[in-house]
């Protein structure tokens, strides 16, 4: 309707055109408001600067400019920052003053990229904790693809998968050859920290429940027998293999070895008759002289 009136009173039409323009570039700077991206804001006001257009018709879109710039850089600083927390504020708050979201972008990725390696961090740790090996590797392998490489927490979790793989492995050859004083040795291994857990640790225990109580069984019966058939010798080398077994944590009943005694007896008689053979073989060797 102005326009119109204008061409009613003759303006000049180069004067009118310039009215054009500058319609037109106001029309295009509330559309950029509406938009919300800062940098096609900016240049729809420098544009308007560069027409003349006054200053009070760009003062809202220049204060609007000045905090969605400030905004755009707080998100990006704490994006460099890597402050979750700060990011997703920042976040919050370029968008309640109308920064379209797809300017934002990169900084909800960026927020996204951080939320998603605290959580993988969270498991590593949680996995760590299990100590188990498998669990710890799947961990570690999503930890690095959500870009934790240099957080102390891998360097531990490599270190603790070669820890449980030695132990591990340690055990199973111990349980192949059920050696009692390798299998007691092993197990003490297994449970210094880290420890294997208790899943994977639990049959080895049980495996060297049952060779200790295999080796006292053969020590106390073979004591019995040796007893019986006064076999002293015999009894000795038991009872230094009842010491040596008390190493691997084997018990044994006090009474079938405190009592000595009758080793003591046994070993004189057979000294005794040992003598009397000799003294016997004296005479038969003379009559044969």
């Amino acid at each position: 309707r102005t326009l119109q009136a204008a061409v009613d009173y003759t303006v000049p039409a180069e004067l009118l055109k310039k009215f054009e323009i500058e319609l037109e570039e106001l029309v295009n700077l509330h559309a950029a408001i509406r938009q919300g991206d800062p940098e096609v804001l900016r240049e729809c006001i420098e544009k308007c600067e560069e027409l003349g257009i006054k200053v009070v018709e760009l003062l809202e879109a220049r204060v609007l400019y000045r905090d969605w710039e400030a905004a755009c850089e707080k998100v990006d600083l704490e994006a460099s920052l890597e402050r979750v927390e700060h990011l997703r504020q920042a976040l919050r708050d370029a968008k309640d003053l109308g920064v379209n979201a797809f300017v934002l972008t990169k900084g909800t990725e960026n927020l996204r990229h951080l939320e998603q390696r605290i959580k993988t961090e969270q498991e590593l740790s949680d996995a760590v904790r299990m100590r188990k090996m498998e669990v710890i590797a799947a961990a570690t392998k999503s930890a690095c693809d959500a870009g934790v490489h240099d957080h102390p927490l891998i360097s531990k979790a490599h270190g603790l998968i070669e820890t449980l793989y030695m132990k591990r492995s340690k055990v199973h050859e111990a349980t192949e050859r059920a050696e009692l004083h390798l299998m007691h040795e092993t197990m003490q291994l297994a449970v210094e920290p880290p420890p294997l857990p208790e899943s994977e640790s639990s049959y080895g225990f049980a495996r060297l429940r049952a060779l200790r109580k295999k080796e006292q069984i053969q020590v106390v019966s073979g004591l019995r027998a040796a007893q019986e058939a006064k076999d002293f010798r015999t009894g000795l080398v038991l009872l230094d293999r009842i010491q040596y077994a008390k190493r691997a944590d084997v018990e044994v009943d006090p009474q079938y070895y405190s009592n000595t005694e009758w080793m003591t007896i046994a070993e004189r008689d057979q000294q005794e008759q040992f003598e009397k053979d000799i003294l016997d073989d004296k005479p038969a060797s003379r009559m044969l002289a």
